[in-house]
């Protein structure tokens, strides 16, 4: 995005892919899913997979239709807000949301609002 660095390189292509799956995941599935072409890159033993249409991670099949096998990864990040839980909550040991710069921030409270009646929650509620 905006005044991101590209990281450097090199990268090795460990995989390429069309980009096309069907998800299993309970929201959207059996819905076909394209998201365009799509390459694993590899680099100091972190694979980062880019795909050419930017959608939301809601299937584990994002991973597994390119040949990455999610239970052999001791860790697994996501760039997603929330429909990520959709796929993959029930697989995770543990789910650490980050904040990341951008226009879109994952945490309502860190908003300056201007106008808001006193009482109204800005952040989920304790669950």
């Amino acid at each position: 995005g905006p005044g991101q660095a590209p990281l450097p390189g090199p990268w090795r292509v460990a995989a390429l892919s069309d980009g096309r799956f069907r998800g299993t995941s309970p929201m959207l599935r059996a819905a076909e899913t394209r998201m365009g072409p799509t390459a694993l890159l590899a680099q100091d033993g972190v694979e980062v997979l880019v795909a050419s249409i930017r959608q939301q991670p809601i299937h584990r099949e994002v991973f597994t239709h390119i040949g990455v096998d999610l239970a052999s990864r001791a860790i697994v990040a996501l760039k997603s807000s929330a429909h990520f839980r959709a796929g993959f909550q029930e697989i995770a040991e543990q789910v650490i949301v980050c904040l990341a710069p951008g226009a879109n921030l994952e945490d309502p409270g860190c908003f300056a609002f201007a106008k808001i009646r006193p009482g109204v929650r800005l952040r989920p509620a304790p669950g």
